[in-house]
C-alpha cells in the first residue's frame, strides 16, 4: 500500500511539472508573438522610412533644442519615455495605420531621430514599439537604424 501512495505522489509532481512547463511555454509563445509583430511594424514604418529622402520632414530631429548644442542628436534618441518623440504613429485593431490615437489601439509606434549620430552623415532612428492591451502590454520594443545622406 505504501508504494502505491509513493508512486500516485510521485506521478502528482511529475503532473504538476507538466502543468507548469504548459504555463510557462503558453506565456513565452505569447512574448514571442509580440515581439515578431513589433518587429513587423517596426520593419513596416523603417521600410517607408528609407524610401524617403534624407532631408523629409518625418526624418528630422525635432526636439533638438539649441541648434547650437554639439550634443544634438546623442540626448534625446531615447526621449520616447519623456514624452516627446520625433513622431507616433498607431496600429488599429484591424491592421490600419493612424496617426490620431484610439483607446483601442494595438500598438503604438514611435520614433526617434538623431543626426550625425553615430557618424557624421549618418541618421539614426529609433523605432519603439509599445503593445498597448493583452498579454505583454506596456512592454516596449527598440529598435535601430541608420540612413545614410546620399550627399555626404
Amino acid at each position: 500500500m505504501i508504494e502505491v501512495l509513493v508512486s500516485l505522489a510521485i506521478f502528482a509532481i511529475g503532473i504538476i511539472a507538466c502543468y507548469a512547463m504548459q504555463v510557462r511555454s503558453a506565456s513565452t509563445a505569447g512574448r514571442a508573438n509580440s515581439v515578431a509583430t513589433s518587429s513587423t511594424w517596426a520593419t513596416y514604418l523603417i521600410e517607408d522610412f528609407m524610401a524617403l529622402p534624407y532631408t523629409d520632414s518625418l526624418l528630422e530631429n525635432s526636439n533638438m533644442g539649441d541648434p547650437t548644442d554639439t550634443t544634438k542628436g546623442f540626448i534625446d534618441i531615447d526621449d520616447t519615455a519623456s514624452g516627446t518623440p520625433d513622431g507616433v504613429r498607431y496600429i488599429q485593431p484591424d491592421g490600419t495605420v493612424s496617426d490620431i490615437a484610439a483607446a483601442d489601439d494595438l500598438y503604438s509606434v514611435y520614433w526617434n531621430v538623431a543626426d550625425d549620430r553615430p557618424l557624421e552623415g549618418l541618421k539614426q532612428i529609433r523605432v519603439t514599439v509599445v503593445k498597448n492591451n493583452g498579454l505583454n502590454a506596456g512592454v516596449l520594443y527598440a529598435h535601430d537604424y541608420y540612413k545614410l545622406n546620399p550627399n555626404f
